[in-house]
């Protein structure tokens, strides 16, 4: 009878997939053949971009980079694997001995990049903890997919890219930044620390090594106490972009006693935050349904006002530009509802900091995990 009755909850769930609102949702083969047809999804420029031994051009990359992960993660094909795997690679065969960097500030024995054509930096030749996390947060998350699948580790092509890459992410991503100061890790910023804490969550699923367990879990207590209810919208939530002082996270980062002006968290860098409670939730760790719950209702009601704007800020404040990527976009796997609202989202013009490849990916990976109630990979 429970084997009967777990046949029927299922088919009731397809249905529900494949009608919402009395039309059916768009499904895995149609968000793929989007981001094949997608203009910004440029061969090109992401080779160049990964070839460049330039960590700001890292920070761009990661936008395809995570695209390719979610894209194997939806449909189970390696040649996104492949794809994503080969830019990770050439990111990591470029990195040289900081030492050898002309203009390093640490000249130090672990490999590294500098940065050599940021906007406003311009080629200025330093290392920046925050260009490499940004990109390198999905480096481990891929790892930690491979390490859940099997049918792929198992594989010799792929047993020794993960191993190579492990090792080189262990020691020249993790030791290099912890090892040259708190302040590189534990940033004053809520979004920027929240890379470090799902590098560190990674690796810590990865290995089961103590030494990673303490930056996430010091994240997720300081995220707790930031997090506070919206007064004007019912079940959703806001937060400050910076540490309140009371904070584990604050006095990790050395924030002054001094009074903090107000700074409520913009939308584009919330998304790390989102995609960050996402992942931890999904491992069980410190964060809950009711938060995901919480998150859905700050988007749909908040955030997102109507189908032409949404906020600039997580309080409903604001114009902003609807940069929903890798963090909001994940919610639609947990409402059929925005899922659908997803589907007719016009984001405007692709460009590198707002591709639709990422947006058409991450449509794709949410409708597999509402069909199968999981994505193909990782398959343990």
């Amino acid at each position: 009878m429970d084997h009967l009755k777990k046949i029927f909850v299922s088919l009731v769930m397809l249905g529900c997939f494949l009608t919402s609102f009395g039309q059916k949702l768009r499904n895995v083969d149609q968000w793929e053949n989007l981001f094949i047809q997608d203009k910004g999804l440029n061969y090109d420029l992401d080779n160049t971009l990964s070839l460049s031994k330039d960590s700001w051009a890292f920070y761009k990359l990661a936008y395809s980079l995570d695209a390719h992960i979610a894209m194997f993660q939806a449909t189970g094909k390696t040649v996104y694997l492949d794809r994503a795997l080969e830019l990770i690679n050439n990111m990591k065969n470029g990195a040289i001995p900081s030492s050898q960097l002309p203009h390093s500030q640490f000249k130090d024995k672990y490999l590294a990049w500098a940065n050599h054509s940021n906007e406003e930096l311009k080629d200025d030749g330093l290392e920046y903890p925050l260009y490499e996390s940004f990109c390198w947060r999905y480096v481990t998350s891929l790892l930690k997919i491979l390490k859940g699948s099997p049918d792929i580790i198992n594989n010799k092509k792929y047993a020794n890219q993960y191993s190579d890459i492990l090792s080189f992410t262990e020691a020249n991503i993790f030791d290099k930044w912890t090892s040259r100061g708190a302040g590189y890790i534990y940033r004053s910023n809520a979004h920027m620390t929240s890379h470090w804490a799902r590098i560190s969550l990674d690796l810590w699923l990865i290995t089961g090594k103590t030494k990673y367990k303490k930056i996430f879990q010091d994240f997720d207590i300081s995220m707790r106490s930031q997090i506070q209810v919206n007064r004007k919208t019912f079940g959703a939530y806001t937060w400050d972009t910076q540490w309140n002082r009371s904070t584990p996270m604050a006095r990790l980062a050395k924030i002054s006693n001094s009074s903090l002006p107000v700074q409520i968290q913009d939308i584009s860098h919330g998304n790390a935050i989102v995609g960050y409670i996402i992942e931890a939730y999904d491992a069980g760790i410190d964060f809950n349904k009711s938060d995901i719950d919480a998150l859905i209702v700050t988007f749909n009601k908040v955030v997102w006002k109507d189908e032409g704007s949404s906020s600039m800020y997580i309080d409903g404040t604001g114009q902003g530009y609807g940069r929903f990527v890798d963090g909001f976009m994940k919610l639609g796997r947990f409402s059929l509802p925005l899922q659908r609202r997803l589907e007719n989202y016009n984001f405007g013009p692709s460009s590198v900091y707002n591709r639709r490849n990422q947006f058409y990916a991450y449509g794709c990976l949410n409708a597999r995990i509402l069909l199968a109630r999981k994505p193909v990979f990782p398959n343990l």
